[in-house]
């Protein structure tokens, strides 16, 4: 059925740009319009272009084209140059199975991408996605900053020996912590030193968590409250939350907590996806006074890094004065 509270064949206004800022290139069409609950738009991308419906029939013949090719080679030409050395029944088989494989291969590299729209808003962000040559938002995700407490955000670097390969990313945001994501952003690029092309979907991630850090310091002020803590969650990790006072830390673990005053604050710094918090007192062979925490493991691990930094630098500050 139709969704009434999306609108069709929308327009972007001239004021909005595409999640990195810039001009919505010309041609770029918006068949599913923003939905009213995220508010005044703030960017948009679309892989929707005006007049160039993707063809199908492209990747069927070169899934064709190379089952044949492969099967002439291994199925026909082969059993030729292994006259007398093996069964060249079995050998055509062979054929027909790789070159099955090789197709099938092929037909998923080469088949067109699901047609998709993505907002940001002052209230929210949305995905539509659909198939090509039918009318209607076949998906839709939708979140709703003020119905949301958390984010989960991580960005993982692939290697292969030693060799950068791609960048794996994943942006997911909950009501609470302990419940179902209400909206994933997810996907890949091949970009580690430089961003990646305006219409990957990472910009849209970016752009979106940008957006809930400004409601996140909304919400909670510019500087960390001085009479109440900020709590940050943690998953798959032995510290269970991250309390942050004006004064102190506090990592809470199941039977404990341990708290560390600012003043203390060792070393701290993120490697390989790892934030890692150490007294200044902390010897290097123990493990007394380390603590570690996943970036992506951390609620609003954005809003956690920037509190800390002003609290650093407010305790920096203090110690010169």
């Amino acid at each position: 059925m139709p969704d009434n509270n999306v609108q069709s064949d929308w327009t972007a206004p001239q004021d909005v740009g595409d999640h990195t800022g810039r001009e919505i290139k010309p041609g770029k069409r918006f068949c599913w319009g923003p939905p009213p609950e995220i508010g005044r738009v703030l960017s948009a991308e679309s892989n929707i272009i005006t007049g160039s419906e993707p063809s199908f029939l492209k990747p069927w013949s070169i899934m064709l084209g190379l089952w044949i090719v492969v099967y002439l080679g291994l199925g026909e030409i082969m059993p030729r140059v292994m006259e007398g050395k093996g069964d060249p029944q079995i050998v055509r088989w062979i054929g027909v199975g790789v070159g099955l494989l090789c197709g099938l291969l092929s037909l998923l590299y080469t088949w067109p991408d699901r047609p998709q729209c993505t907002y940001v808003g002052i209230e929210g962000a949305a995905i539509l996605s659909g198939r090509w040559g039918k009318p209607d938002a076949g998906e839709k995700q939708v979140v709703v900053f003020q119905d949301v407490t958390v984010l989960f955000a991580s960005t993982t670097h692939m290697y292969k020996n030693l060799i950068y390969e791609n960048t794996l990313f994943n942006f997911k945001w909950h009501k609470d912590a302990s419940e179902r994501e209400v909206m994933t952003i997810g996907g890949e690029h091949a970009c580690m030193d430089q961003p990646p092309l305006p219409d990957n979907i990472y910009h849209f991630a970016l752009r979106a968590e940008e957006r809930w850090m400004e409601e996140l310091i909304r919400r909670h002020g510019v500087t960390p409250g001085r009479d109440q803590a900020t709590v940050f969650p943690c998953r798959k990790s032995s510290i269970k939350e991250v309390r942050l006072h004006a004064d102190r830390i506090e990592f809470v673990y199941d039977q404990r907590v341990d708290s560390v005053a600012i003043p203390d604050l060792g070393q701290i710094h993120t490697r390989r996806g790892i934030i890692h918090i150490d007294k200044n007192d902390t010897a290097w062979f123990g493990g007394k006074g380390k603590f570690r925490v996943g970036y992506g493991d951390l609620g609003n691990a954005g809003l956690f890094l920037y509190y800390l930094g002003q609290l650093l630098q407010g305790d920096q500050a203090h110690g010169v004065a």
